[in-house]
Formats: C-alpha cells, sequence, structure tokens
C-alpha cells in the first residue's frame, strides 16, 4: 500500500482529535486544541508494515522533513512555543502512534522509527496502548491509540515528556 499524502494524513488526525479547519498542507501541521493547553507542531507520516528488513510483526515510520535531501540530516523545527509530536498514521485503521519526536534530532534521510504490533492491538481493544523501548538517546516511550482517544494520547505524550 502506498503512503498517504500530507493532506490526507493530516485530514485524519484533524478528524480524530474534533478540529474540522485548519491549514491541513502545512508542514508541520500547527493545531490549537481546547483540551491541550499548549500549540501542537504535528509530523505525521503513513505507518507501514512492508515485508522483508524488518520483524514480521512491526511497523515503522520513515522520517523525511521538508527541505531534507538525501544526503542531509533532518531536524524537527517548528513554531517558538509549540509542543512537538511525531505521528504515525495507520493508512487502513483508524489508529495513531505518538513517539518521542525531542528524542529524534539530527537523523539521516528516510530513518526508520518502529513500534511493535503488540501495541497497535492493544491500543485496538482498549483505545490507548504504551511501551517503551531503547534507542542511542534514552528510553521512548511509544504511544498507540484509537482515533477517539488520540486527545488522551496527546495529554500522557505531554506529560511524560
Amino acid at each position: 500500500m502506498s503512503g498517504l499524502t500530507k493532506l490526507e494524513l493530516h485530514e485524519r488526525l484533524l478528524l480524530a482529535v474534533g478540529v474540522t479547519r485548519g491549514w491541513v498542507t502545512e508542514v508541520p501541521l500547527v493545531l490549537n486544541l481546547r483540551q491541550i493547553a499548549v500549540p501542537l507542531a504535528v509530523w505525521a507520516f503513513t505507518l507501514t508494515s512492508p515485508p522483508g528488513g524488518r520483524h514480521p510483526t512491526e511497523s515503522k515510520i520513515q522520517l523525511i522533513v521538508p527541505g531534507q535531501d538525501r544526503r542531509g540530516r533532518g531536524n524537527f523545527s517548528g513554531p517558538s512555543g509549540a509542543f512537538k509530536l511525531l505521528v504515525g498514521v495507520h493508512p487502513t485503521e483508524d489508529l495513531f502512534v505518538l513517539w518521542d519526536c525531542y528524542l529524534h534530532r539530527n537523523f539521516a534521510y528516510s530513518k526508520n522509527v518502529q513500534v511493535r504490533a503488540p501495541v497497535l492491538w492493544d491500543a485496538t481493544v482498549a483505545g490507548i496502548a504504551i511501551t517503551t523501548r531503547h534507542i542511542d538517546d534514552g528510553v521512548e516511550a511509544i504511544i498507540a491509540a484509537r482515533g477517539d482517544h488520540l486527545v488522551e494520547a496527546i495529554k500522557h505524550r505531554i506529560n511524560i515528556q
């Protein structure tokens, strides 16, 4: 399955958090939600599970930011005062994954960021699921959520920062 366009990714996010309008093609997507005290700067990517190279129960996003070329390093730079969110959007299910945007700095073009299937399954059943993984820059909390729990997941992401 091919990836979702930025417009599709952003529209899915907006629908899940109850926002009916916004500049949905801008990257990062800047959101002001009434339930959250700080503005959000969101980088959204399609969550994929391609065969080969990864564990068969692992899904991933591939980090590429605007202006980054194949030899360049990427960073998430957004508006001052906005909380940065790194989000994977499942292309066919109402599922979202939030990684710690602040732990992913100076990354290579198309860097993979993974999540294991049990977390996605748990989120499908319970609405929200949390796991951790060890990466070079520390321990990362990964939060998976159905769309009807996305605001709660974002609040949790902010609180564990």
